[in-house]
């Protein structure tokens, strides 16, 4: 990872942080977001219940007096040409740097290809994906009928994606997608692919404003009730590729 740049799982989700960011800044951030996640995660499952996850997670985000700057929400249909980066990137257009989220699809693409470390993975894998249904054989009707062909697994994927190269905003990306990618693996090369997705894919896309002045009112308390999960949910990953 180029000297700067610094880039962070933080439960289900990756975070980017650019150079000019400041370190008490970006620990703010990733307290604050990891706070927002779990609050979420204990009223709502979220691979199954996104809609209302997400709604959580962002009033939990506004009562942390996280002042909401944009808010665009979209469910992209499965006939939609193109990949789900390529509707990632026209969401971040004009509002967070080219380099930024070049690195963020070099990292998705390293975690797609198995190159980041297993420890590493499987912490993502944990925190995003969910297996919907197993992988299993057909059974035909008749013995004239086709033989037994395999229907793939079904996974959903939940993944957060933020965006800091500018204090005090933090652009946030969160995507729901179903998968048909090995359960045992993370399905982010479906972000790359053109093939149909099996579902719609939901999209959000939400700018907010962290003010550290109002936010010291709740560092200390909220850094005591996330304990040792703090260490173990919010980890630094580098790219494997200089």
């Amino acid at each position: 990872m180029r000297k700067g740049m610094q880039n962070y799982i933080n439960a289900g989700s990756l975070f980017f942080f650019a150079d000019e960011v400041a370190p008490t800044f970006r620990d703010d951030v990733l307290v604050c977001m990891l706070s927002g996640q779990l609050v979420a995660s204990g009223k709502h499952q979220k691979n199954e219940e996104y809609a209302a996850w997400c709604q959580t997670y962002l009033h939990t985000l506004t009562r942390l007096r996280l002042d909401t700057a944009y808010r665009d929400v979209a469910s992209i249909p499965v006939e939609t040409e193109g990949s789900i980066w390529t509707d990632v990137r026209q969401a971040l257009f004009k509002r967070v740097s080219p380099e930024l989220v070049t690195r963020a699809s070099n990292l998705l693409e390293e975690f797609a290809t198995n190159t980041q470390g297993q420890g590493i993975s499987a912490l993502l894998h944990e925190q995003t994906t969910r297996l919907i249904r197993p992988a299993r054989m057909s059974e035909p009707e008749s013995p004239d009928d086709a033989p037994d062909i395999e229907i793939p697994a079904l996974s959903n994927v939940v993944l957060q994606l933020g965006f800091i190269d500018v204090q005090p905003f933090v652009h946030l990306i969160l995507l729901s997608f179903d998968s048909h990618q090995p359960c045992n693996m993370l399905p982010f090369s479906q972000l790359f692919t053109q093939v149909d997705r099996p579902g719609n894919l939901e999209l959000t896309m939400v700018s907010v404003k962290l003010e550290q002045d109002d936010f010291s009112r709740f560092r200390a308390d909220m850094i005591e009730r996330l304990g040792p999960r703090r260490e173990q949910l919010i980890k630094p990953v580098s790219e494997v590729r200089p």
